[in-house]
């Protein structure tokens, strides 16, 4: 269930950013900047806790990790994009 909802909101998360790309705005910038920063910032943080769970960690062990640490961050920028979306 979590990685279905993990998936539901990236793929929101992505057609909101998306769109707003292709409208354009002020905010169209800070969005891509703020898009481009949360990606290198979680890439470190997963990195790391991946290693901390060791080389012995299985398959299964790796998709709890990803998915407990993608799924709050995505669910927030879904959040976020739903609400300036509409105000």
């Amino acid at each position: 269930m979590d990685a279905a909802a993990l998936a539901a909101d990236a793929s929101t998360v992505i057609g909101l950013r998306m769109t707003q790309a292709a409208l354009g705005g002020p905010q169209t910038s800070a969005e891509a900047w703020r898009m481009w920063s949360e990606k290198v910032t979680a890439l470190n943080a997963i990195t790391w806790k991946i290693w901390a769970a060791g080389w012995n960690a299985s398959p299964e062990q790796i998709a709890s990790i990803s998915l407990s640490h993608y799924r709050p961050i995505v669910a927030a920028n879904r959040r976020r994009l739903m609400r300036s979306r509409q105000g």
